[in-house]
């Protein structure tokens, strides 16, 4: 006799075979981002751990992460044997990493670097959420998921420098105190 179960997943019920009861993987996903502030133009970099917590081996494992508003793809590091998607630098869009197996209690580490744009006004908040999955239930659901908020720094505009004109009107303004000064001085002796 066969036994069927009916879990919840993702708010969906699904109906399991007790062989399929048995092969689960809590696979949970970190994410954190260096610097924060980070400065408007300049390269941000997200650190992302994905965690297999068992009790079995996780199969067809992905992670995913679209990439936020107001950045663009510059790279990505991934262990062997793991397999990237990627958009072309400079463009936004979706990264994707796939592997055949991810061992229970093992761990893979990627590293993803894109640019923050520097049209970002001064305290835009940039939120990013990485999501892992794999080909078995999730026996801890909610933990794939996880996301992580930068702040945006955009230093003021620098000052504007004196046109030749402008330094033509200062040097010329200084020539004629400095010649007026003369003058009385000059003037004073001859008193």
């Amino acid at each position: 006799m066969k036994r069927i179960a009916a879990v919840v997943v993702g708010g969906c019920l699904t109906f399991l075979s007790s062989g399929a009861l048995a092969q689960t993987a809590d696979l949970a996903v970190t994410v954190t981002d260096s610097p924060d502030p980070v400065t408007a133009g300049t390269n941000l970099a997200y650190s992302i751990t994905l965690i297999n917590n068992g009790p079995n081996p996780a199969t067809t494992v992905q992670i995913s992460d679209n990439l936020p508003a107001g950045t663009t793809f510059q790279s990505i590091s991934a262990p062997g044997l793991w397999n990237c998607t990627v958009p072309a630098v400079g463009t936004g869009g979706t990264v994707a990493c796939t592997s055949a197996s991810l061992a229970s209690g093992s761990q893979a580490a990627f590293t993803l670097t894109v640019q923050v744009s520097n049209s970002l006004a001064n305290g835009t908040v940039i939120s990013n959420t990485v999501m892992g999955s794999a080909a078995e239930l999730d026996g801890n659901p909610g933990n794939e998921i996880a996301t992580t908020t930068t702040t945006v720094f955009a230093p003021p505009p620098p000052a504007p420098v004196p046109t030749l004109t402008e330094w033509a009107m200062i040097l010329f303004g200084t020539m004629l105190a400095g010649g007026a000064a003369v003058y009385l001085q000059r003037r004073r002796q001859l008193i």
